[in-house]
């Protein structure tokens, strides 16, 4: 039998790479599945959890008066909704600060998910940050096939700051079909 460390580790793994099993349901034969296959597997519930950076620019953030939308992940199709799992936001603080009067709502269609708030955009160093989910443990709204946007209100506004704000994003596309 073949030592597993004595083989060269993957330079990158592929949906087409081979991984050995021993198959239970054949008194455990030998056999070989792909990537892709035990990804399937994996993703029992019909939906594949995804990872999106934005990074937005102090022009795109000025531009957050009077209801301003930026989409954030796409609209996923009929009979699928995006499901957040978390939100990381990171505030790099260059040399003037920003004076949002709102806070800023991230959401699906009109069901906020999470807020951005002005202490975080109006930081005055770099500032790191995680964004709750509206629902505090409760269930939240979810509309299939929209997207999922930042939006500021029609009474927001904006007319200083320099610096940029990354949001790393994890959700999932549930699908219902």
């Amino acid at each position: 039998m073949a030592i597993n460390y004595s083989y060269p580790i993957i330079d990158e793994v592929q949906g087409d790479d081979l991984i050995l099993l021993a198959d239970a349901s054949k008194q455990n034969q030998t056999k070989s599945a792909s990537v892709s296959q035990l990804a399937s597997y994996i993703n029992l519930g019909g939906s594949q959890n995804s990872v999106k950076t934005i990074q937005l620019t102090s022009e795109q953030l000025i531009s957050f008066n009077g209801g301003e939308t930026i989409e954030l992940v796409k609209a996923p199709g009929a009979d699928k909704v995006i499901s957040i799992i978390s939100i990381v936001g990171f505030l790099d603080f260059n040399s003037t600060v920003y004076n949002f009067n709102q806070n800023l709502t991230i959401s699906i269609g009109s069901n906020t998910q999470s807020t951005l708030f002005t202490t975080q955009l109006n930081a005055s160093a770099d500032e790191y940050f995680t964004l709750d989910n509206q629902g505090g443990g409760t269930s939240s709204i979810l509309i299939p096939n929209v997207s999922l946007d930042l939006k500021s209100s029609a009474s927001a506004t904006v007319t200083t700051g320099n610096s940029t704000l990354t949001l790393n994003i994890l959700y999932r596309i549930v699908d219902f079909s």
